[in-house]
């Protein structure tokens, strides 16, 4: 069994992926294929990933770098994660932010996992704001770092593995959310779901998000606003509900 990790990286700052890539180097945590995905990212984001994640072949990683080019100012990353998908060549994918740094192990323990069964794998993300920055809130509970595990379970794209037949099955991330801002991954799960794909929860597997203001400076807080509802309005359409996870 072979497994392709997947990343997109729009904007991040070197030294997290070099951090990021750091982590990768921990035991249990080598995939056979890293894909990166750089996202119409700045010339300086690209070098440093670049620095980061092909030191990574020395380990016996094949690296692949796919470079998209465009209008900058990052949207939803549906095209990057799509194109991804599309490179990878192992039948398992193991996707994450590129800003969440992977305990060691996670990659091992998700190839354990999938082969038992065909599921949709989330591993439990923190956020390092801690509880001086951005909060999480769950259920009443009171809010923190924690943005999913199996006390305050959200399928979310931070760390999620699957088959990567399973992760085509719906033909990918909705190209309609493209323009907008956010809720790409709660509708592709979402029609995962609904195909029938069971989900499992594993605070075993596990990351840190490096918590970051919003680095598009370039985008007015009203447009951020607007992309939001781009996306909130097409979710709308879709499911006819902002909160399908309170019927499930």
């Amino acid at each position: 069994m072979s497994i392709s990790a997947i990343i997109t990286v729009h904007n991040r700052a070197p030294e997290i992926s070099a951090a990021v890539s750091q982590s990768l180097l921990l035991p249990g945590n080598l995939p056979d294929e890293l894909v990166v995905v750089l996202d119409r990212a700045p010339y300086a984001v690209s070098e440093g990933a670049r620095k980061a994640y092909l030191g990574l072949d020395s380990a016996g990683v094949s690296v692949r770098i796919i470079t998209l080019r465009g209008v900058g100012g990052w949207r939803n990353p549906v095209i990057a994660w799509n194109a991804g998908l599309r490179a990878a060549s192992c039948d398992k994918v193991f996707c994450f932010s590129s800003e969440t740094i992977q305990l060691a192990g996670n990659i091992r323990k998700a190839v354990s996992r999938l082969y038992t069964r065909q599921i949709i794998l989330f591993g439990k993300t923190l956020c390092s704001c801690g509880s001086n920055g951005h909060a999480f809130k769950h259920d009443g509970r009171p809010a923190g770092n924690t943005i999913s595990s199996t006390e305050s379970p959200l399928p979310i794209g931070h760390i999620w593995a699957a088959d990567r037949s399973v992760a085509k099955a719906t033909g990918g991330f909705d190209m309609a959310f493209s323009e907008g801002y956010g809720w790409e991954d709660a509708d592709f799960f979402l029609r995962l779901w609904n195909l029938g794909i069971d989900f499992e929860f594993n605070d075993s597997i596990s990351g840190l998000h490096i918590c970051h203001e919003n680095q598009n400076r370039n985008i007015q807080y009203d447009e951020i606003e607007q992309r939001i509802k781009t996306s909130v309005d097409v979710f709308l359409d879709r499911h006819g509900t902002i909160n399908p996870w309170d019927k499930i």
